[in-house]
């Protein structure tokens, strides 16, 4: 019997309470080993910032360079975090997705994932998780932030998260307009997301 593909829709809810729920338990693990102080007083420097900005007290490229500054110390401060929401994907996307063939968001809204030709394996769950939960463009940011100066990590990171979010928009795209409902990660994987 021919399993349903599961729509856009379902798809992108499960996936944005996943990513809260990564985002969420990340944040409190991570609690007890950030620096708040810190982190509170570049969050503070950035709203001054934006503050000059938008009352025209500073150039752009100021803004730029100082913002671009800013980032990249709230990025190693908080390089445990990221720590934690790599585990937590690993586990999570690929692990726990492999042995259930869903996550919290999928059981939710009744789909699961499966494999498009025979049995769904570990290496289907590695690559996807890889490419759309972010776990590879976050390992790539995260080695650029500990081992790269300020302006090799801005480049780096704003070319990593252009790239992700232009899959994530493709894989979009291809989910709604396909007519099987496969994202571009769906077909370098060979998966498929159906209701259960």
């Amino acid at each position: 019997m021919k399993k349903e593909n599961a729509g856009f829709l379902f798809r992108a809810c499960a996936f944005i309470i996943d990513m809260f729920i990564i985002a969420f338990v990340a944040s409190l693990l991570s609690m007890p080993f950030v620096d708040s102080d810190s982190t509170e007083k570049i969050s503070k420097q950035v709203n001054e910032l934006v503050e000059k900005a938008s009352k025209k007290e500073i150039s752009m490229q100021t803004y730029t360079t100082e913002l671009r500054s800013l980032t990249y110390q709230n990025d190693r401060i908080n390089g445990i975090y990221t720590i934690f929401v790599l585990v937590l994907s690993i586990l999570y996307f690929i692990v726990y997705q492999f042995y259930t063939k869903q996550t919290i968001g999928k059981k939710i809204f009744k789909i699961k994932i499966d494999s498009n030709k025979g049995e769904l394996t570990m290496n289907h769950m590695l690559f996807r998780g890889l490419i759309i939960n972010s776990i590879l463009f976050s390992l790539l940011a995260f080695v650029f932030v500990i081992f790269s100066n300020e302006n090799t990590y801005f480049v780096a990171n704003v070319t990593l998260n252009s790239m992700y979010y232009l899959i994530l928009f493709i894989s979009a795209c291809m989910i709604i307009f396909r007519k099987d409902g496969r994202g571009l990660h769906d077909i370098i994987c060979n998966t498929k997301v159906v209701k259960c």
